[in-house]
Parts: structure tokens; sequence; C-alpha cells
């Protein structure tokens, strides 16, 4: 019989670590694909920038304090730095202050720089 332990990894934005509610999804930006047939039966492929940013969802305990955070984080407009386990994502712009029901979950998301 084998035991399993599960690793989080340590989420911190600009230095501070942040303690998590629910599982992180990132969707990492890149540059999207779009196939287009041509009329010899050969694909053309362009190359969209649309999808070329990062998503960034965190869910964290509503308190006094993580309020007076994420404030900080919304007031620093796009100079933010999320770190994911080893992944770095810079330029993360938090778009809007989520709904706040004290000891309740917020959801906020930031958008940044791709990881390449």
């Amino acid at each position: 019989m084998t035991s399993t332990t599960l690793n989080f990894k340590v989420l911190s934005i600009n230095g501070n670590t942040i303690a998590y509610e629910t599982a992180i999804k990132i969707k990492p930006g890149s540059l999207k694909r779009t196939p287009n047939p041509q009329i010899n039966g050969g694909i053309v492929y362009t190359t969209g920038v649309e999808d070329h940013y990062s998503v960034i969802p965190v869910s964290i305990r509503v308190t006094d304090e993580s309020n007076d955070l994420f404030d900080t984080f919304f007031e620093n407009g796009n100079n933010n730095t999320i770190t994911f386990g080893s992944e770095n994502f810079t330029s993360c712009t938090l778009l809007e202050i989520p709904e706040r029901e004290d000891q309740g979950i917020a959801e906020y998301m930031f958008n940044g720089d791709p990881v390449l």
C-alpha cells in the first residue's frame, strides 16, 4: 500500500505568500492558431494574439487583512508579479475588486504576461 501526499505549490504576489482556498487553474497565455482550409486542399494557419495573456484566478478567504492586501494589488495596476510554484507571471493586473462577504471566499482574477 502506498500513501499519497498532496504537495500544494506556493502562491505569492509581490513577495507576499497567499493562502489560497481552492485549486489554482492558470490559463497560460499563448498565441492562437486558426486553420484556414484552401481550395487546393491544403491548410494555412494564421496566428492571432487575442488570447496572448495569462489568466490567474485566486480564491481566498475574506478578512480585513486580505481585503487590504488585494486593494493594494488593485492599486498597483499592472505592476504585480505572481509566482506559482516555479512559474512567474509579470505585468499582472487585478481586473476588479469582487464581491466580498466576511469570512466567505472571494475570487480575484488577474491577467498577466504569458509564460514563455
